[in-house]
């Protein structure tokens, strides 16, 4: 993409941030709302007013989420905000469970505390759920030196965490291809390389049949030929060039990893999917240090790339960071203040923020906390109290909607 000023060329690069919405948005019944109803409750039973799971699904996490289920499900739709309910679980087993009990509900189920306090203190089936199975753990580790027992009941939640993020790769896989008849979703594949194409303002994209993409191997790769100048940071698990087998559309990662492309089995290893909470929680306390296995940036270490790898380099001419489908939520604020840092989003006029959306999914009020929440870590903080101000005169913060 080229853009002409006075007789000089620039070279108009794109960041564009994908989160769930766009596969939602696309077809694809990827939230986690979705994935419980499938995967673990017993919708049969639920016609009967029996909230339980399905037959041999077992887990830590899953019968957790079934507790904010029964609490929660029929009245709120957040009750399954799976990466917000591992970052209370964590603090309330782990540290404490609010502000007016300083123990933690595993320091209770590890003493001896008597029973009738016990009652007054876990009175809800969710800190009961927990409670349960933090004494059924210590229990097992009876043998264990007192000195290791947390490490490793930490150890076993986090093992926990990886088997039920097998179960939600595998769920996504079943969405995408059919297990069965190994029939692709046609209409996801289309809607997302048409959404695409709309995002970044490509003129070459205008897929209609399954047949615009596959009449040649390399059709999707010509189709966005003019979009090398674009890099994606996906914080789906999904990928498009993937799913359909082809090159590279453009430089692409997903930033908390992705699908794997054998067969899921119940021994699956492949799997790097991360579901996690964000790591400036765990910096925000010291106490909060030994929850850093959990945290997305410890976890995606061990992963072979790094997000900001494939980032434009900075100041080199024009910039757009559009965002899609992302909630903007706190658990990813890193990555945004790592990106905004990188491209000095205070003083650098050459970068702009183009915020997306469909009908019915205005971000206003997250985009306003997001850069304001970024303002606060600026060193003058002037500057960061007029970020918005600043962004909004100079026509770098732009939300639009998209048809």
């Amino acid at each position: 993409m080229k853009i002409y000023r006075g007789g000089n060329v620039f070279v108009a690069h794109q960041l564009l941030i994908l989160g769930n919405g766009f596969d939602l948005h696309c077809g694809l019944k990827s939230s986690y709302n979705d994935f419980f109803r499938k995967t673990i409750i017993d919708t049969a039973g639920e016609k009967f007013g029996l909230i339980k799971k399905q037959p041999n699904v077992n887990g830590f996490w899953e019968g957790l989420l079934l507790e904010y289920y029964r609490a929660y499900g029929n009245s709120n739709e957040d009750w399954c905000a799976i990466e917000n309910i591992i970052l209370q679980t964590l603090i309330s087993v782990c540290i404490n469970i609010d502000q007016n009990y300083p123990l933690s509900i595993w320091s209770m189920a590890a003493s001896q505390i008597h029973q009738d306090n016990i009652d007054k203190i876990i009175n809800t089936p969710i800190k009961k759920y927990l409670f349960n199975y933090c004494r059924y753990y210590y229990n097992r580790l009876i043998n264990e030196p007192e000195s290791v027992k947390f490490n490793l009941f930490l150890a076993h939640l986090l093992q926990e965490l990886h088997n039920f993020e097998k179960r939600f790769c595998k769920y996504l896989k079943d969405n995408i291809i059919n297990p069965q008849n190994k029939k692709i979703n046609e209409g996801y594949v289309l809607n997302a390389a048409n959404l695409i194409a709309a995002l970044t303002g490509s003129t070459g994209a205008n897929h209609r049949t399954m047949d615009d993409i596959f009449h040649n191997n390399n059709a999707l790769f010509h189709s966005f030929r003019d979009l090398l100048s674009t890099h994606v940071l996906n914080f789906n698990y999904t990928a498009l060039s993937d799913i359909v087998t082809t090159q590279d559309i453009c430089y692409h990662i997903n930033v908390h990893g992705k699908l794997c492309n054998e067969q899921c089995g119940e021994n699956c290893t492949k799997s790097s999917i991360i579901l996690g909470i964000d790591d400036k929680i765990i910096q925000s306390r010291d106490e909060y240090a030994p929850l850093r296995i959990f945290s997305k940036t410890y976890r995606k270490m061990m992963l072979e790339e790094s997000p900001l790898g494939i980032l434009p380099r900075a100041y080199e001419d024009l910039l757009k960071i559009k965002f899609y489908g992302h909630s903007l939520s706190e658990a990813d604020y890193s990555y945004f203040q790592s990106i905004f840092d990188y491209y000095n989003l205070y003083g650098n006029n050459n970068v702009s923020l183009i915020f997306y959306y469909s009908e019915g999914y205005d971000q206003t009020d997250a985009i306003y906390r997001l850069v304001n929440s970024y303002g606060r870590t600026l060193t003058n903080r002037d500057q960061g109290k007029n970020l918005i101000h600043k962004l909004l005169l100079e026509n770098r913060l732009i939300i639009k909607k998209i048809d």
